[in-house]
């Protein structure tokens, strides 16, 4: 190169020997130096990440977080990174076990399954084996499933994380009334326009109109979501502005009637408004009951699920079928739409089309979920009517808009679409009151159609990260329709039927089985933990019981099955101060707990004393037709239901405490 002017010539600098043994030089150069390139981490914290600047990955304080004396954070992995390192580490794992068994001698595979009996997972048979490192426990904030996970729950997993994710680990479950976190503030209404509410107009029950407003509040966020029986924008807007297109004086009272049973289980004042407006719904119902109309079907379904959650399972029994009926008779379910009804529903003004889809749909939600809770005959056809909330291309919609308050989320749009593929469900296997059997190909075909719900729920609606309560109940309600749709091949337990449509070779309802049912009870303990007394949804006791329900019957049996049923009792007996009926479900499962060993008659009776202490209010004995146990339901409906099974309890306790001796005491599981 030729000398430029002005410059020097620079010579190359001597390499050291430790430089040259640290920074070997890359093949193809000629440079006896290498700059030192800084070592490159795969994650980072969240300070450096806001930085922008390198983070060498140092846990559980990067030196650049060190140096500055910062907080440093490191973001939990990502469930599809985790999930790829957990294949991995089991792959390697089953490698290393495979290799230590084809290298052992003859007499030490006499051996091996003496040495592997202690061992109950497969870090633990490597350890005994001697092929690995002692086991060591993971850290708290990794998401890691047991080790012997089945296959195709790490397949569902990965294919449909959206209702299979990786649980994080839980705290014990156990909830303190005491330690539960304070409602929301009575001022903070749903809607501003709560705000101008004249009560006195709409009732003669003696309520402010700051009470009826707070409680409004309350069931419009809390159970209205996830079963919208109507309209609530333009409930609300008609409600303040005192007109009666979609409100009505019989259609308030049964509202305040469910609403104040809602505020009730935090304020034990609010339960003899309840009682009130109950009487007056009852009398304006009885006036009502002979004109057709929308309003009318909607009060008398919210009237007749307040009566159910106050016990009077009888009357809430008439009232829903009732509804139903006039429903059937506006032409708004159970009909087979052709273009001549289309035609004739879009000439409807577009505010009667909006409160009529909330009706219908609403109408058909409960109907399907009366035909799993109580196996009633499930609707025929879905409504003709548009979807609450869905908004599909202008160009390909004609319908009017029917846009869904915020506090409403998509949780009610996607409930509606949910109940669509429960109905065909519940009309195969609950078709004649009565669980009938269905072939494997059509179970598989069903939960393929739930999965691809699944895969197209919004944001809104998933239960990751802060979720909203109401989208947590419709994940429930969904792995409880898995568990019923798979329960028939669960009879005979060694008898594993494969599902062909999954990859997994384990792959049978056993096992999807087993994966709903863990999330299940992931969802219901995240629910009752995260969610104060007050926001705590009625909605949620039938998903809660049927999961305890499974735990008892399994086997083997769980070893959650005890701690997990005295979390989910501590969560009735908060709901119980304002919802009767769910004295009949704790004891009813109590029953099922005393049958199957796992607790004495003595215990029994004592939490059952201390349970029923928050409801001294509830002076009629409260009734239930729910169904409790759903495998004698095969055979016997009425005596699997709530009533028969808890008035069992006393029979069990008195046996359990005259049979029991200090010779098999201790022999009890």
């Amino acid at each position: 190169m030729p000398r430029r002017p002005g410059f020097r010539n620079l010579v190359a600098a001597q390499a050291q020997a430790d430089d040259a043994a640290r920074c070997p030089a890359r093949p193809g150069t000629s440079w006896s130096l290498v700059r030192r390139r800084r070592p490159i981490s795969k994650i980072a914290c969240d300070s450096c990440r806001a930085r922008k600047v390198a983070c060498d990955g140092t846990q559980p304080t990067c030196h650049q977080c060190r140096d500055r004396r910062l907080r440093c954070v490191y973001r939990a992995p990502d469930a599809k990174t985790v999930l790829q390192r957990l294949l991995a580490e089991r792959e390697r794992d089953f490698g290393a076990l495979l290799d230590r068994l084809c290298s052992l001698s003859n007499d030490e595979a006499v051996d091996v399954p003496r040495r592997l009996r202690p061992a109950s997972d497969l870090a633990t048979a490597l350890s005994c084996l001697g092929a690995g490192p002692d086991p060591r426990p993971p850290p708290a904030h990794v998401l890691e499933p047991p080790a012997l996970w089945p296959r195709v729950e790490l397949e569902l997993t990965a294919l449909h994380h959206a209702v299979y994710p990786l649980l994080a680990p839980l705290a014990a479950p156990a909830v303190d009334p005491a330690d539960s976190p304070p409602g929301p503030d009575a001022a903070a209404y749903c809607d501003p326009r709560l705000r101008a509410l004249d009560i006195a107009y709409w009732t003669a029950v003696p309520i402010s109109d700051a009470a009826a407003a707070a409680a409004l509040s309350l069931y419009l966020t809390r159970d209205h979501p996830a079963l919208p029986l109507f309209d609530a924008d333009l409930f609300l807007a008609d409600l303040v502005d005192r007109r009666s297109t979609c409100c009505s004086a019989l259609l308030v009272s049964s509202v305040l009637h469910l609403a104040c049973e809602a505020d009730s289980a935090s304020r034990p004042d609010a339960w003899p408004l309840a009682l009130s407006f109950f009487a007056e719904a009852e009398g304006l119902w009885r006036a009502e009951q002979a004109r057709d109309s929308l309003l009318n079907v909607a009060a008398a379904h919210c009237l007749a699920i307040g009566c159910i959650l106050a016990g009077r399972d009888a009357l809430g029994r008439d009232l829903m079928a009732a509804g139903r009926r006039m429903a059937q008779r506006l032409r708004l379910l159970d009909v087979c739409a052709d273009e001549a009804d289309v035609d004739t529903l879009l000439g409807k003004p577009p505010d009667w089309v909006r409160f009529a889809s909330h009706v219908a749909w609403g109408t058909y939600c409960l109907a399907t979920l009366a035909a799993f809770n109580y196996y009633d005959e499930p609707v025929a056809f879905p409504p003709a009517l548009p979807i609450p909330g869905d908004v599909g291309e202008p160009s390909a919609d004609p319908w009017p808009p029917r846009p869904l308050p915020a506090y409403m989320g998509r949780t009610a749009t996607e409930a509606c679409r949910f109940f669509v593929i429960c109905q065909e469900i519940a009309s195969v296997c609950l078709g004649h009151g009565a669980a009938a059997p269905a072939s494997l190909s059509f179970a598989e075909a069903k939960f393929r159609r739930l999965l691809a719900w699944a895969g197209g729920l919004p944001r809104e609606a998933l239960a990751g990260d802060r979720p909203q309560p109401h989208a947590i109940l419709l994940h429930m309600w969904l792995h409880c329709v898995v568990l019923h749709l798979f329960r028939p091949f669960l009879a005979d337990a060694g008898t594993r039927q494969p599902l062909r449509s999954f990859s997994s070779p384990d792959a049978c309802p056993q096992t999807v089985s087993a994966a709903s049912l863990r999330q299940l009870k992931h969802l219901t303990l995240i629910y009752c933990q995260a969610q104060p007394r007050s926001r705590r949804s009625p909605y949620a006791g039938p998903s809660l019981m049927q999961a305890m329900l499974c735990m008892l019957g399994g086997q083997p049996p769980d070893p959650d099955r005890r701690p997990y049923l005295l979390h989910v009792t501590r969560c009735w007996e908060e709901l119980y101060a304002g919802y009767p009926l769910y004295g009949e479900i704790a004891q009813a499962t109590w029953a099922v707990a005393l049958r199957r060993g796992v607790v004495t008659g003595a215990e029994a009776r004592r939490r059952m004393d201390e349970f029923r202490r928050p409801g001294r209010q509830h002076a009629a004995a409260p009734t239930s037709s729910l169904v409790a146990d759903f495998d004698l339901a095969a055979h016997d409906v009425d005596a699997a239901r709530i009533a028969a099974v808890a008035n069992e309890f006393s029979d069990l306790v008195m046996f359990d405490e005259l049979t029991i001796n200090d010779d098999f005491k201790a022999q009890r599981p």
